[in-house]
């Protein structure tokens, strides 16, 4: 970030409490710890550089106050630039964001949240929440795309489907049966390509 100074440190401070950073010392120490170490040397302390840069808080606890519009504007900027959403990754990156998701009474969980923001949770989140009827569909997603559905190949590309397929319906030809798809000629044509 070149040389700091304690302009430099004030400037930044102010940058990042317009963003909504979180300028507790935890969380600045940990997402930028050269702007904390430079605000000690530079201002005397992380409180000093923030009362320097006109940032004040009564109670010391100098973390943003987020209101629901707040966590969904934030959420559509992180989405326009193509940032991970997941929770995992939220919640290591952005803990400011992900706690004001989920308390306060705003929204209750990250998925609900997506959804406010107007984001598909299944599609940003890693771990899908599958029921039958969602099975079904990406069954029907994958033979449409001229995938293979054959156990194995599922196992490979998709485990997740391939363990609720036979979670849900019992088993994978079950859950090729409840797709609409005949899994018997499935399962013949893997049979007849192994034998070829």
């Amino acid at each position: 970030m070149g040389k700091w100074n304690a302009e430099k440190v004030t400037e930044t401070v102010r940058d990042l409490d317009r963003r909504g950073v979180d300028l507790s010392y935890r969380c600045a120490m940990r997402e930028h710890g050269a702007l904390c170490r430079a605000a000690v040397r530079y201002c005397g302390s992380w409180r000093k550089a923030l009362v320097m840069a006109g940032i004040r808080d009564g109670d010391h606890r100098l973390r943003k106050r987020w209101s629901a519009p707040d966590v969904l504007a934030e959420i559509g900027l992180l989405a326009a630039t193509g940032a991970d959403l997941s929770w995992t990754a939220v919640a290591q990156t952005r803990p400011d964001l992900a706690a004001a998701a989920t308390r306060g009474g705003r929204f209750g969980s990250w998925r609900a949240a997506l959804r406010s923001a107007g984001l598909d949770d299944n599609a940003v989140c890693r771990k899908r929440r599958w029921d039958r009827a969602a099975v079904a569909d990406e069954i029907r997603r994958r033979l449409g795309q001229g995938l293979a559905l054959n156990a194995g190949c599922v196992e490979r590309e998709d485990p997740g489907l391939l363990a609720a397929g036979r979670r849900l319906y019992g088993s994978w030809r079950a859950a090729l049966d409840g797709a609409g798809l005949d899994s018997g000629v499935f399962l013949l044509r893997v049979r007849r390509s192994r034998s070829q």
